[in-house]
């Protein structure tokens, strides 16, 4: 934007020509375009700070959000199960007669951001499987006495909707001898993490056992649900469960998985209230300026 700035030459005031997209003002008592000299314009200090606020808010406004992440785990390491004598008076060995049921690992990955796509992957046994994209991965590994599964993620703002996840599971029916207590444990350890937002992670874990059917009496150690979850946060212990029978052998049922699941929900980044206000206050003031300065250049 144009202005002019009055010089000294042998006793006269000529002007010089700079730029600039502020108020026009005469500061030495001739009004701007007349005389032989149009006058001097003066930049306002205070509207230069102003326009400079301006444009950095709408710069500011014009940035990207921060890249989102998250990442989870959940695993049971050195489970095991041992039986108890509840009467060394009946002549009963403990013992157990186990039939597996089934094990599985699975894991799946859904995106609906660029493009469309769903994956899923399970295998009808113990053992493994992985999986990674773009923008994420997620893996799973299980045997009689461990299992884990982890999924992380990580993605600019605005990459669309995005999950990966992992589940193990392993199931066992099994005969129990009277008189016997069958105790399980497990060392359990579960994380999940995010950058927050729309971006979630999730872990847990979970062991049942019962016994479908009992005699009438027996109400004590009949069945035990145990489970374990943490979004955001850590945790880890020593996981315990306990069936007992009684005067007879009884049949029973365990179950015990685990999952890991990261989630973002995240659409393109809509701007706060606040932040339309300051934008357009912005963009206010630098329509005036424009206008300014073609009225000074016509």
């Amino acid at each position: 934007m144009n202005m002019l700035r009055p010089a000294k030459r042998h006793g006269a005031r000529r002007c010089e020509v700079v730029s600039f997209c502020y108020d026009v003002r005469s500061t030495d008592g001739c009004p701007v375009g007349d005389g032989p000299c149009p006058g001097r314009i003066v930049m306002p200090h205070h509207l230069s700070h102003v326009c400079s606020l301006a444009l950095a808010a709408a710069a500011l406004c014009a940035l990207p959000a921060h890249a989102q992440s998250a990442s989870a785990s959940a695993a049971i390491t050195s489970f095991s199960y041992r039986l108890v004598d509840l009467d060394l008076a009946d002549g009963i060995t403990p013992s157990i007669a186990l039939t597996p049921i089934s094990g599985f690992t699975r894991l799946s990955h859904s995106m609906y951001g660029n493009s469309a796509m769903n994956e899923f992957q399970s295998i009808g046994t113990l053992g493994t499987t992985a999986s990674g994209r773009a923008f994420g991965s997620a893996s799973t590994t299980s045997g009689v006495d461990f299992m884990q599964a982890m999924a992380q993620f990580s993605a600019p703002a605005g990459a669309g909707y995005q999950r990966f996840g992992g589940e193990n599971e392993y199931r066992f029916n099994f005969t129990l001898t009277p008189s016997t207590g069958l105790a399980f444990s497990g060392d359990v350890s579960l994380a999940a993490h995010d950058s927050g937002g729309p971006v979630q992670a999730l872990a847990g874990m979970r062991m049942q056992g019962l016994f479908p059917w009992t005699p009438s009496g027996l109400v004590d150690y009949t069945a035990f649900n145990w489970t374990a979850g943490v979004e955001d946060g850590a945790r880890a212990e020593r996981f315990y469960g306990e069936l007992r029978t009684g005067a007879i052998g009884l049949q029973g049922y365990f179950r015990m998985t685990n999952h890991a699941t990261v989630i973002s929900n995240a659409l393109l980044p809509i701007p706060e209230p606040q932040t339309y206000a300051m934008l357009l206050a912005g963009l206010a003031l630098l329509g005036v300026c424009a206008r300014r300065q073609r009225r000074r250049a016509a």
